[in-house]
């Protein structure tokens, strides 16, 4: 690799970690906005898991912004901010109110904005893990297993599959994109 493709690919990370920052600061009107629709009964979000979602977004963005503007290893911030999306995907699913999937998609994506194909598909197999343990504290609070027709586990194993070709193709598609980038 030559000088001027180190020169690229570090300018990139640089560039990528500036709009990784922004995505972050983004993410804290997220629980407001939980906050504001459980005032108006529109949405039930319990206050305590918004508050948790706002001091995760707001520590990790303000963390985030603090460690670019003092010069950190740019790698280092790489890695921490797909570390911190996958995180926030990850809050959000956990609980089981929001039904999310497609968020999963995020970290790996942004991932990809990095050139570098290795941390795109780490990320897309840790994201595929945090998936399944979401689903599987979401098992316990869906309606089919709360009113007693299913059992938490029965339920898991039926979702799981659907889960597992959605990454099928999200590791096919992230992975192409990444490789094809560089």
């Amino acid at each position: 690799m030559s000088s001027n493709d180190k020169s690229f690919f570090n300018e990139n990370i640089v560039n990528v970690n500036k709009k990784v920052n922004m995505i972050l600061f983004f993410t804290i009107p997220v629980p407001i906005i939980f906050a504001i629709l459980s005032a108006v009964n529109i949405w039930i979000v319990p206050h305590l898991y918004s508050l948790t979602v706002f001091i995760y977004s707001t520590f990790f963005s303000l963390l985030y912004m603090f460690l670019i503007k003092k010069n950190v290893n740019q790698y280092f911030l790489m890695y921490m901010g797909i570390f911190v999306t996958s995180g926030f995907v990850f809050l959000l699913g956990y609980e089981g109110i929001i039904t999310i999937t497609i968020s999963f998609a995020f970290p790996p994506f942004i991932t990809c904005l990095y050139y570098n194909r290795k941390a795109t598909r780490y990320t897309t197999i840790a994201c595929f893990l945090l998936s399944c343990i979401c689903y599987w504290f979401r098992s316990f609070r869906v309606p089919l297993v709360l009113g007693g027709v299913e059992t938490p586990f029965f339920w898991f194993i039926k979702n799981i599959p659907g889960l597992i070709i959605e990454y099928i193709f999200l590791f096919i598609l992230t992975d192409y994109m990444s490789n094809r980038t560089h």
